[in-house]
C-alpha cells in the first residue's frame, strides 16, 4: 500500500525543522496559584486526633487508581491539602516589585565590592543580603545555582550569549555535580562570601520570597512595567502586577526570625534557614543535645513534619506542597554539617513516627501526606540500618494508604521543575525512591538466600515475605505514575533477585483464585523470562487437564486423541493447516501439539513443530499470497490495506495466522516474524501513535512530523485537504479522513487533527477487517490466559525471540554427554570453529541444532544445549535432535575435518533425512 500526499515522502523544503520553542514570541504558561488554606493548629498530634471521616479525601482523585485517572494532566490532579497549598511557616521573605535587571548584569558574577554600581539593579536600598550574619541564605543560593543554574538561559539564548559564572550550571563550561558534591562546593563558596553568585541567582531569590510582609503592605496593590534590554538597546515593555509597594520588603538579615532555641514551644515546623540557624546556635552554646532534641521532635510528629520545608514558590506549590530541593539540601546539611547525634535523632524520630502511624487507627489526612514525602527523600533509606526498621514501617504505611493518597505521593515525586525549555518533569527524586524500594527487596531476598544456604533456618521467600510484598505495592505507586509520564524505562521496575527466587508454582494458583497476595497482580516487577515461565506453567496445567479429560471421555464415549494432531503435506502446507485448524474449538487448540509431515519419519517431541511453524510462516508472508506487505526501509511487515475487504477466504487466512501465533506462544515456539510493535499493542488493546508508524513507515512518519513542525502557512504551502490517496495492488483509491474531507483545507490550526487521523487510518481503519480476523484467531487460543500480564514489548520478545547471538554465553551453559568433556579435543575444535563463523553461519547452526534460528527469551545463556558423542572418528555428518536441543558429533581427528563436516550439515538442514 502506498500513501500520498507525495510531499510526505520527499525531502522537500516544505518540511523544515521545528524552530526553537523558546523563541522570543513563545511563552510557557503556568497555572495560577490557588488561595492558601487557613492555618492549622500545629500542636494537635496525629496520634491523639479522633478518627477522621473519609470525606477528607474528597478533594483527591477517586479511590481507585485507574488508567483514566493517570491520563489526566498533572495540573488537573488536585494536590493534597485544600486549595493546593499548605500554611507557610518559618522565615519567609518578600520580594518587592522591581524592574528586571539588564542582560549584562544577569550574566556576570556579583563583584566582591559593595559599590553603589554593584547594587544598581537591586529593588530597594533596604533590601540587603547580609552574608556575614545570614550565611544560610548564601548556602541555599549557591546550591541552587550549582544544581539548576541562574535560570536566565532563555534570556541568554535570545541575545546570543551565555552565563559566564564560574560556579553556575547555566555556564556551558561548568562541570555538573551530584547533590553531595554540590552541597560541599556550595558550603565552601558560602563561607567565602557572595563573590561568585550570579545576579540571575539573586533575582530568582528575590522573586521567590513573596510571603513575609506586614499586614499593611498586603492590602495595597499596584502595577509596574518591567523592561528587558535587548542587544539593539530597545526595551520590551511587560506589565506585571504585584501586591506589595516597593518599600514594604523586610530586610534580609539574621533578625528576620527569633532564635528558636530560646523558646522551644515555638518550633512548629522546620526549613533550611531554621536548620542552619539552630546548628550555628548549638555550636555557640555547645549544646548539641538540645538541637538533636528539637530535630527529633519535628521528625517524630506528623503534624510538625507535614508543615516543614514548604514550597514557597506559589507556581510550584500548585504541583507539590513540599520544596523537594530544600528537603534534600536539609538532609545533606544534617549529614555533613551537623553533629552525628542530630542525624541519629532524626532517624530515631522517623522510626518513632512511622511506628505511631502503624499503631494508630486514624487515617492519614491529605494535608499530612507531605510528611511521608519528606521521609521518602531521606538519603539514609538505602543504608542497611534503615532496612531493619524504618523501611519495613514506611512500606507498610504507604501500602495501606487510600489509593488517592498513593497517587498523590507518586505525582508529587514527578513535579514540574524549571529548565532551559520551561517546566518539565524530572526523574531524580522519582528514580531515587524506585532504587530505595528495589534495594530493599533485593537486600531481604539476598539475606534470605544466605540463610537458606547455611545452618540458619530458611528465611522467607518472596511469596512469604510480607515486607517484600508491601515494598512491591509501593513500587506499584511509582509504576502507575510512570505509565503516564514515562520518567524511567519500564525495565527499571524488574527486580533481578525476586525473579530468581519467586516460586511460580505457588504464586500462580493464588493469581488464578485471587486468594492472597500474588506477584502476578504486580507484573511490572517480573521480567519477560519469568512471565514466560508462568505462561508455560499455565499451558502445562491446561494441557494436563485436557489429557485427563480425554482419557475420562474414552471410558464412556470412545477413544479421543489427547493431543492436537496436525498431519500436513509439505507441498500443500497452508491448505492442510487451514483445513485442520479452522473448525477446532478453543479447548482443542490448548491440547499439546503434535505435527506429522506426510511420508516422513520424524516423531514430534518439539522439533517437528518448530519446522512446521517456520515453513508455514515463511509461506504465508510470501508476496504472492497478498496478505502482508514488506516495507524495505524498515524491513517490517504489515497487513495489505483494503478497507473494503470482504473475501471470506482471505479473512479465514488471517484468522489462521492469528491462531498460528497463538499456538506458537502456547507451545513455546519462537517465530521469525517482522511485525512492528504496533501489532502487539493492538493485540493487547493499547493505543498506537505516530511513533509506532515511524517504526513501520519511516518516510511517511517523518513527513507527518515535518508537517507538525512547519513554521510557515500550511494552507498556502501544502494545499492539502482532509482527503488522502492510497494504493492497493496498483489501483489508487481516495479516502476522506472526516466527512466531506475533500472540501476541508489543511491549516495550521487543524494539522494535529490531520496527523492523528492519518496515523489512525494507516494503523487502524485501513486494515480493520483484516486485523479483526487476525485478532479473533489469536484470542481463540490466548484469550483468558496470562498473556495479559505481558507488555507489548514482552509479547514481541516472546513470539520472535532475540536477534542477539552470544555464543560465548552458550558455551558457558552447554552440557556434554557420551564421554565428551569441556577439555575434549573435538569440543575445543568445535567452539573455536563456531566463534570464527559468520553471523549467517551461526544462525544456520542454531537452526540445525534447535530447529529455530531465533534466540529464546533470556538469550542463549538460557538455552539447554547438549553436545553428545556419536562414535569415533568417521566421515559421517553431525546430526541433531532438535526436540531436545542435542547436537551429535563424531570424534573428528582434527579441526579442518570437523569444520568441513559441520558446514555441510548446516547448509543442508531442511527436512528429516539426517535425523
Amino acid at each position: 500500500m502506498t500513501f500520498s500526499h507525495n510531499t510526505l515522502n520527499s525531502s522537500s523544503s516544505s518540511f523544515s525543522s521545528i524552530s526553537n520553542i523558546n523563541s522570543p514570541n513563545s511563552t510557557v504558561s503556568r497555572p495560577s496559584p490557588s488561595t492558601p488554606i487557613p492555618p492549622r493548629n500545629s500542636q494537635i498530634s496525629r496520634i491523639n486526633r479522633p478518627n477522621s471521616p473519609p470525606e477528607y479525601y474528597s478533594s483527591l482523585p477517586s479511590s481507585n487508581i485507574t488508567e483514566a485517572q493517570i491520563s489526566q494532566p498533572l495540573n488537573d490532579i488536585t494536590p493534597i491539602g485544600s486549595n493546593n497549598t499548605r500554611p507557610r511557616t518559618g522565615s519567609s521573605l518578600e520580594e518587592p516589585s522591581r524592574p528586571n535587571p539588564s542582560l549584562s548584569s544577569l550574566l556576570n558574577p556579583i563583584p566582591l565590592s559593595n559599590s553603589p554600581n554593584s547594587l544598581r539593579t537591586r529593588p530597594s536600598s533596604n533590601v540587603v543580603l547580609n552574608t556575614q550574619s545570614n550565611p544560610e541564605n548564601l548556602l541555599s543560593l549557591y546550591y541552587r545555582q550549582i544544581i539548576f543554574g541562574c535560570q536566565y538561559n532563555e534570556i541568554s539564548r535570545e541575545h546570543g550569549t551565555t552565563c559566564t559564572g564560574s560556579f553556575c550550571r547555566s555556564n556551558p563550561n561548568f562541570l555538573p555535580r551530584d547533590t553531595r558534591d554540590a552541597f560541599q562546593l556550595a558550603h565552601t563558596l558560602a563561607n567565602n562570601g557572595r563573590g561568585m553568585l550570579c545576579r540571575g541567582t539573586l533575582c530568582n531569590y528575590w522573586r521567590s520570597m513573596q510571603t513575609s510582609t506586614s499586614p499593611q503592605s498586603q492590602q495595597s496593590s499596584f502595577s509596574e512595567y518591567n523592561y528587558l534590554s535587548n542587544e539593539s538597546g530597545k526595551k520590551t515593555r511587560q506589565k506585571r502586577k504585584s501586591s506589595l509597594p516597593l518599600s514594604s520588603a523586610a530586610p534580609i538579615t539574621s533578625t528576620s526570625y527569633k532564635p528558636l532555641s530560646d523558646n522551644f514551644s515555638q518550633l512548629s515546623s522546620l526549613n533550611m534557614e531554621q536548620l542552619i540557624h539552630l546548628n550555628q546556635e548549638s555550636q555557640r552554646n555547645n549544646d548539641g543535645e538540645k538541637f538533636a532534641t528539637m530535630i527529633y521532635t519535628v521528625f517524630s510528629r506528623l503534624d510538625l513534619l507535614a508543615k516543614s520545608f514548604c514550597q514557597r514558590d506559589p507556581v510550584y506549590a500548585a504541583f507539590c506542597p513540599v520544596d523537594l530541593d530544600e528537603v534534600k539540601l536539609g538532609y545533606q546539611y544534617i549529614l555533613y554539617q551537623c553533629p552525628s547525634v542530630v542525624n541519629a535523632a532524626m532517624m530515631s524520630g522517623i522510626s518513632h513516627l512511622l511506628l505511631n502511624i502503624m499503631s494508630s487507627n486514624d487515617p492519614i489526612l491529605p494535608y499530612q501526606l507531605p510528611a511521608l514525602l519528606i521521609i521518602l527523600l531521606n538519603p539514609s533509606l538505602n543504608e542497611q540500618t534503615s532496612h531493619l526498621d524504618i523501611l519495613p514501617r514506611l512500606c507498610h504505611v504507604l501500602a495501606t494508604l487510600p489509593d488517592p493518597g498513593r497517587l498523590a505521593i507518586g505525582v508529587y515525586l514527578c513535579m514540574h521543575r524549571p529548565n532551559d525549555q520551561g517546566n518539565v518533569r524530572k526523574a531524580h527524586d522519582f528514580r531515587y525512591c524506585l532504587e530505595v524500594f528495589q534495594n530493599f527487596i533485593t537486600t531481604r531476598l539476598t539475606a534470605a538466600q544466605r540463610n537458606s544456604n547455611g545452618n540458619v533456618p530458611r528465611a522467607n521467600t518472596p511469596n512469604r515475605d510480607e515486607h517484600v510484598m508491601k515494598a512491591t505495592v509501593c513500587l506499584s505507586i511509582l509504576y502507575t505514575v510512570n505509565q503516564k509520564y514515562h520518567l524511567v524505562d519500564y525495565k527499571e521496575f524488574y527486580n533481578i533477585k525476586l525473579n530468581e527466587t519467586i516460586e511460580i508454582k505457588e504464586d500462580y494458583p493464588r493469581y488464578k483464585s485471587q486468594e492472597g497476595f500474588s506477584f502476578c497482580n504486580y507484573a511490572f516487577i517480573l521480567n519477560p523470562h519469568t512471565k514466560s515461565d508462568i505462561l508455560k506453567v499455565e499451558s502445562m496445567v491446561q494441557m494436563r487437564s485436557e489429557l485427563q479429560d480425554a482419557f475420562f471421555r474414552a471410558m464412556f464415549v470412545g477413544m479421543n486423541s489427547p493431543y492436537l494432531v496436525l498431519e500436513v503435506r509439505r507441498e500443500h502446507l497452508i491448505r492442510d493447516a487451514l483445513f485442520q485448524l479452522v473448525n477446532k474449538a478453543s479447548q482443542e487448540l490448548k491440547k499439546q501439539l503434535r505435527v506429522q509431515f506426510t511420508g516422513e519419519e520424524g516423531v514430534d517431541e518439539g522439533g517437528v513443530q518448530k519446522e512446521f511453524f517456520q515453513l508455514l510462516i515463511r509461506d504465508l508472508f510470501e508476496p504472492q499470497y497478498g496478505m502482508f506487505k514488506r516495507y524495505e526501509d524498515t524491513r517490517r511487515c504489515w497487513f495489505v490495506s483494503n478497507p473494503n475487504e470482504e473475501d471470506s477466504q482471505s479473512l479465514d487466512e488471517f484468522k489462521l495466522v492469528g491462531r498460528l501465533i497463538g499456538l506458537a506462544i502456547y507451545n513455546s515456539v519462537i517465530l521469525d516474524l517482522h511485525f512492528p510493535l504496533a501489532l502487539y499493542k493492538k493485540l493487547l488493546n493499547h493505543p498506537v501513535t505516530l511513533k509506532d508508524l515511524e517504526e513501520l513507515d519511516m518516510p511517511l512518519a517523518q513527513g507527518l512530523k515535518g508537517l507538525l513542525q512547519f513554521e510557515g502557512d500550511v494552507e498556502s504551502v501544502y494545499s492539502w485537504t482532509f482527503q488522502i490517496e492510497y494504493e492497493v495492488f496498483g489501483q489508487r483509491h481516495h479516502y476522506d479522513l472526516i466527512p466531506n474531507g475533500d472540501n476541508i483545507p489543511l491549516t495550521n490550526q487543524n494539522r494535529k487533527q490531520f496527523v492523528d487521523l492519518y496515523v489512525d487510518f494507516v494503523l487502524n481503519k485501513s486494515i480493520e477487517k483484516q486485523f479483526e480476523a487476525f485478532k479473533e484467531g489469536f484470542d481463540h487460543v490466548c484469550a483468558n490466559t496470562v498473556i495479559k500480564l505481558f507488555r507489548p514489548e514482552e509479547v514481541e520478545l516472546m513470539v520472535c525471540g532475540s536477534s542477539e547471538l552470544d555464543f560465548e554465553a552458550l558455551e558457558k551453559v552447554t552440557h556434554y554427554d557420551g564421554g565428551f568433556t569441556p577439555d575434549s579435543p573435538v569440543i575445543k575444535y568445535f567452539w573455536q570453529t563456531v566463534h570464527e563463523f559468520t553471523m549467517e553461519q551461526k544462525r544456520k547452526l542454531l537452526f540445525f541444532a534447535t530447529g529455530s534460528d531465533r534466540v529464546p527469551m533470556g538469550g542463549l545463556g538460557k538455552l539447554q544445549f547438549v553436545i553428545a558423542k556419536n562414535g569415533p572418528d568417521s566421515d559421517r555428518l553431525p546430526t541433531s535432535h532438535t526436540c531436545f536441543n542435542v547436537l551429535l558429533l563424531p570424534e573428528y581427528r582434527d579441526m579442518d575435518k570437523l569444520k568441513s563436516r559441520l558446514l555441510t550439515a548446516i547448509e543442508n538442514s531442511v527436512g528429516f533425512g539426517m535425523i
